[in-house]
């Protein structure tokens, strides 16, 4: 179901390594792992990547499982990890878990929007929705197809730093407005886009508005949709991506 360019990026060691090494949360996954996750939960974390959240995810867990599709993911995941359970799984077809077996799934990192169809993207959300247990949330982040500019982060740097940042910020913004507005997704709301990152991936881009129909149609309840910098509020053309907090009925 997934693009083989997609997952031949996610493999090169280059990019393994580059994931491998994260591990700080942004923001908005400090507030919504915090406000809706209960200590003592279920949780499956798909599209795990290196391993960003698991340190934050399985402290809360009773019970953890990472998966991804990437073997040398899962992979460094396992070696980075090896008192904690990864498989190799594609987030569009669960068939060895069962049904209402999570409390929480988490997919962060945007990485639903590198499933390249809209009928993978069904069966993702189908998945979750089958393997959450009644009550349960799934909580998952899209990029924003409306997004123009890059935010630079100014906080806890010396000024040289913020100088370069706010710099660096102004460079990137011109040439991801050149790319958006050339690029139907932006007018749409939604769509496919070349993500230049890594040597390029095909991705999907969302808004809240036109996501809320995909959620809904999945079973889900929205909860709650987040920005990238919350609390901190940006115009919404700076917001890369959110966060979708959802409920399964």
């Amino acid at each position: 179901m997934h693009s083989d360019h997609n997952l031949n990026v996610y493999n090169t060691p280059k990019v393994v390594d580059h994931y491998a090494r994260l591990s700080k949360l942004n923001p908005c996954e400090n507030y919504a792992f915090g406000k809706f996750i209960p200590n003592g939960a279920a949780i499956l974390d798909i599209g795990v990547g290196g391993g960003r959240t698991t340190p934050c995810l399985s402290a809360k867990a009773s019970y953890y499982l990472g998966i991804d599709y990437a073997v040398s993911m899962v992979e460094a995941c396992q070696k980075r990890f090896p008192n904690l359970a990864f498989r190799c799984e594609d987030a569009t077809n669960l068939q060895s878990i069962s049904d209402d077996a999570f409390d929480v799934v988490v997919f962060s990192a945007n990485r639903i929007d590198y499933i390249p169809t809209d009928e993978g993207r069904r069966k993702c959300l189908a998945e979750a929705f089958r393997v959450i247990k009644p009550g349960g949330k799934l909580i998952f982040s899209s990029h924003n197809a409306k997004v123009l500019g890059v935010w630079p982060i100014l906080e806890d740097v010396g000024i040289l730093k913020k100088t370069w940042r706010v710099l660096r910020a102004i460079g990137k913004t011109a040439q991801l407005a050149t790319r958006q507005l050339l690029a139907n997704a932006f007018y749409a709301g939604k769509g496919y886009i070349l993500d230049p990152e890594f040597g390029g991936f095909n991705i999907f881009t969302s808004t809240p508005a036109t996501m809320e129909s995909e959620i809904r149609s999945a079973g889900f309840k929205p909860i709650e949709v987040v920005d990238l910098l919350y609390p901190q509020r940006l115009p919404k053309i700076f917001v890369g991506w959110y966060y979708y907090i959802l409920v399964k009925p």
